[in-house]
């Protein structure tokens, strides 16, 4: 019997691309309960908890345990990854729940792309990667689409 780990997976080899290894990483846990969609960052529940739902944006959401938990709170998210099946997973569970109408799911490389919107919460709970992303893109873009007009 085979055990899944859902462990971080061993660092890129010199000229991996970025997105080939996280795909990589999500094809080889497809079937991994653990990794369901159902682990939610306690701060951003704590952050977020007493705020009226809005528009949010979940970068790098992975499984997508916090871009549902979000949903099911009433927000409506666009939830972003490198990887095309971490996407089309949470895709998957989103319509599963019920969901599919408040949870949007792109794929998108953010050193490349970005998506489009305006949102009042932007989440940024794991962008670790053992990838040099080019911050001063990643880290400025969430700055813009953010709501000037939100009350929090």
């Amino acid at each position: 019997m085979t055990q899944q780990s859902d462990a971080a997976p061993a660092g890129p080899s010199g000229d991996e691309d970025p997105a080939q290894f996280w795909e990589n990483m999500y094809s080889q846990r497809r079937d991994n309960t653990g990794i369901r969609g159902s682990r939610v960052n306690p701060r951003l529940i704590e952050i977020v908890e007493p705020l009226p739902p809005g528009e949010a944006l979940d970068l790098g959401c992975g499984a997508g345990g916090d871009a549902l938990r979000l949903a099911r709170q009433g927000w409506r998210v666009t939830a972003v990854d490198i990887a095309t099946t971490a996407v089309e997973k949470l895709r998957s569970l989103a319509q599963a729940e019920g969901l599919g109408e408040r949870v949007t799911a792109e794929q998108h490389n953010l050193a490349r792309t970005f998506p489009a919107g305006t949102f009042h919460l932007v989440s940024a709970q794991y962008p670790h990667t053992p990838f040099t992303l080019p911050e001063h893109r990643y880290c400025g873009r969430p700055q813009r689409p953010c709501d000037p007009a939100a009350d929090y």
